[in-house]
């Protein structure tokens, strides 16, 4: 019975933090130079999902062993 206790105190801790994260843009609010530099810099652009736009790299016919 304890485990179970214990299980359902770790699944609570868990879904109490999952809504923490906020966003760039609302972090840029409280930090604002620190996001300017940030914003647009490499470690910015290398966060975005990549698609045909983000990924520069030609692939086209590519082969990796």
């Amino acid at each position: 019975m304890g485990r179970v206790w214990i299980l359902l105190l770790l699944a609570l801790a868990a879904a109490a933090h999952a809504d923490e994260f906020v966003g760039s843009a609302a972090r840029g609010r409280c930090r604002g130079d620190a996001f300017a530099a940030w914003r647009n810099s490499h470690h910015d652009l290398a966060m975005q999902r990549a698609n045909v736009d983000s990924v520069l790299g030609n692939f086209e016919n590519a082969q990796f062993t």
